[in-house]
């Protein structure tokens, strides 16, 4: 791949070497065969059998092999070379006499110290990957081999621009290189496209990439082409059987598209190739919770962790997991544990939300904090963080990091959903009815009933503050018809019915308030209200 150009022309001036090569070869063999009758002619073929027998499997003349002149492969025909270059001298001292054995003798000694010289000044290069593969990119700037391989280094290393940088020079020099195509697409995270076209240019290259298979599989499923990824992972099955992280990939798929029972045998498969592998215990545990087998789920997250103690999306699966169970002060402590042994903002910020719903505010607004000094540049957290300090009562704080986020990302609907509930908080009603009304219009596809009920609770509760009556009875009753158990909108829809004196409407979401929410004094209080406000006009009425 570029080490030694390649020799396509007579008038080569390599071909000389060539030829001197080959006289000098077919003469020492003459010679041991022919002439090496004394112990000294023994030396010379122990000396020949060394220099060339190592070096046949690794010369690409009787089979290819990925590399043309390696250190590796040079130890021991070094021996016989060294063999015969002292048989030779040894040779010559006898025949020239002891002035000319004494040149030599010297000479010899000057060889020994130069290649010393060499060792010492080469060694350092050995000391670490990174001085290796280097000194490969420097030594063989044109060899395709060694910029991939450096490339992986880096890659590994988390250095990706570096990386990048090697491979596209991999692909300079030798564009059919599969591996190179593949390991650069998954750097290329800010672009699928270039990504997918890097993925596919494996493929066409090497059909039976199943990497490469895998990579484009798992981008392709995050855009919504579910059918080609399942058809891309099966494949990438098809071509490495024991491919883990394809099967379980498969299989979360499967069970995105509610496929359930095809998913759950591919789990079964995966386990059946490897039953310690920590990945496969701990995607089979979030399959087994999303089923609601919670007691299943969490000893196969006890295994996962049993075999990978420091396994730490396990830690987190389980504890959201506990966490759902009411299990607070267990999933407080994997979350902790998780955090000790890698801190990531989302275990972070998964740990900061788990706070601020037990009622600890501040512990979710240091958590927060501590996110935000790892990536002040996530808004999401931005604004949760924006939404407890208001909560803090810090309304100016909380409404200046709020509109910072809509200034750089004005489409963000969590944004204008905690901005409106600021508003609220602060009584100013017309913003916040107008900020409630822009979440409305974001409301992101398939968001869950309950939340988007809340959404229009709180949007009635807007229109109710600015007197806007018949709005905010039509958006209490688009949040009771969207998620029927939410008590505070059926309570508010029944006071402003209760105010219109629509008394059997009002009673109704009353009592649908009062099942759900059976010691609130308000709601009681209310409810005596109605029942004698119905008294007064049954008295009115027979008056």
């Amino acid at each position: 791949m570029g080490s030694i150009p390649l020799v396509e022309s007579l008038l080569d001036t390599r071909n000389l070497a060539t030829i001197v090569f080959v006289v000098t070869m077919v003469s020492l063999t003459a010679y041991c065969l022919f002439l090496a009758e004394d112990e000294a002619g023994l030396v010379a073929v122990l000396g020949l059998l060394l220099l060339v027998l190592p070096f046949l499997p690794a010369s690409n003349v009787f089979i290819r092999v990925g590399f043309v002149v390696a250190e590796r492969i040079l130890y021991i025909p070094s021996m016989g070379y060294f063999i015969l270059l002292v048989h030779g001298i040894h040779n010559l001292c006898c025949a020239l006499g002891k002035p000319a054995s004494s040149l030599m003798t010297g000479c010899a000694v000057l060889l020994i110290l130069l290649w010393g010289w060499k060792t010492v000044h080469r060694n350092p290069i050995w000391w670490t990957r990174e001085s290796l593969f280097r000194s490969g990119v420097e030594t063989l700037p044109h060899n395709a081999k060694v910029h991939y391989n450096y490339g992986n280094y880096l890659k590994d290393l988390g250095r990706h621009e570096e990386a990048i940088f090697h491979y596209q020079r991999t692909l300079e020099l030798y564009p059919r290189h599969a591996s190179a195509n593949n390991n650069l697409g998954t750097l290329m995270t800010n672009d699928s496209q270039l990504q997918e076209l890097y993925y596919r240019r494996a493929m066409n290259i090497t059909p039976q990439h199943a990497k490469a298979h895998f990579n484009l599989a798992n981008l392709i499923s995050k855009q919504g082409k579910t059918s080609e990824a399942e058809t891309l992972f099966r494949r990438a099955i098809v071509i490495q059987p024991d491919y883990i992280d394809a099967r379980v990939n498969l299989a979360s798929l499967l069970s995105d598209l509610e496929r359930n029972q095809e998913a759950l045998a591919i789990y079964q498969e995966s386990l059946d190739l490897d039953r310690e592998n920590p990945d496969v215990l701990n995607n089979y545990g979030a399959f087994l919770a999303k089923l609601g087998q919670t007691t299943e789920a969490l000893s196969h997250y006890d295994q996962a962790l049993t075999f990978d103690p420091t396994h730490t999306v396990a830690m987190v699966n389980k504890a959201r997991l506990l966490r759902s169970l009411d299990r607070t002060r267990e999933a407080e402590g994997l979350f902790l544990r998780a955090i000790s042994l890698k801190k990531e903002a989302g275990t972070l910020e998964l740990l900061a939300a788990m706070y601020y719903n037990t009622g600890r505010i501040m512990d979710a607004k240091n958590v927060y904090e501590e996110v935000l000094s790892l990536d002040p540049d996530r808004h999401e957290t931005v604004t949760h963080y924006a939404h407890v300090v208001g909560r803090l009562g810090d309304h100016v704080k909380a409404e200046s990091l709020l509109l910072g986020v809509l200034d750089r990302r004005p489409d963000m609907f969590d944004a204008h959903r905690h901005l409106a509930s600021l508003y609220g908080m602060m009584g100013a009603s017309q913003k916040a009815l107008q900020s409630a009304l822009q979440a409305l219009e974001l409301l992101p596809p398939n968001y869950e009933a309950k939340q988007t009920a809340e959404l229009h609770y709180e949007l009635g509760n807007h229109h109710k503050d600015l007197n806007h009556i018949s709005q905010a009875l039509e958006s209490y009753r688009t949040a009771v018809s969207l998620y029927p158990n939410l008590a505070s909108a059926h309570m508010n829809l029944g006071a402003l019915l209760h105010i219109k004196e629509d008394i059997q409407e009002a009673r109704l979401h009353y009592q649908a308030a009062l099942k759900l929410d059976p010691t609130n004094q308000v709601l009681m209080d209310n409810i005596r209200k109605l029942d004698r406000k119905e008294q007064q006009m049954r008295q009115e009425g027979n008056r």
